[in-house]
């Protein structure tokens, strides 16, 4: 059930982010919106749930360090570059490409930090079908432009 909020939940965020770049929103405007009201809603989440303590920020140097790492790089500028990329590409594909995050941030995890004991068969299956629809898209809308273009002559 939370898989499929969470594909309905990106499938939206792609096609409302073309729909602001169209009306000429600059990305950097988006993305800063956009965290601001991921920031505002998880700290009153945590803040209702009572985990929201000193305990919460207690990291040492190096995790704040990756943490920013990540936050900056991984997830900032990457949906800065996404919003740019979807008036280009189009929302549905910009959409299998936002699925990607999870692979590409888990692989990171395993090559820079060593992470990868929790990981199990099911991952790498998920992994490859996510890999695999995103590469077939293209090869797939190609295919269709093609066969349209056909019926169009014939006609």
């Amino acid at each position: 059930m939370w898989g499929l909020l969470s594909g309905f939940l990106a499938a939206l965020f792609a096609v409302f982010n073309a729909r602001f770049v169209r009306e000429g929103i600059p990305s950097s405007t988006i993305t800063f919106y956009e965290m601001t009201a991921g920031t505002v809603i998880l700290i009153l989440w945590f803040g209702f749930q009572g985990k929201l303590d000193a305990s919460f920020f207690k990291m040492t140097l190096a995790d704040f360090g990756w943490l920013l790492f990540l936050g900056v790089l991984c997830t900032s500028v990457a949906f800065m570059l996404m919003i740019d990329v979807v008036n280009h590409l189009g929302a549905y594909t910009a959409s299998l490409t936002i699925n990607l995050e999870p692979v590409y941030s888990i692989l990171l995890a395993i090559v820079i930090l060593h992470e990868n004991e929790l990981l199990n068969l099911k991952f790498y299956i998920g992994a490859f079908f996510i890999v695999l629809i995103v590469f077939l898209n293209p090869i797939i809308k190609r295919r269709i432009g093609r066969r349209q273009r056909q019926i169009r002559m014939k006609i």
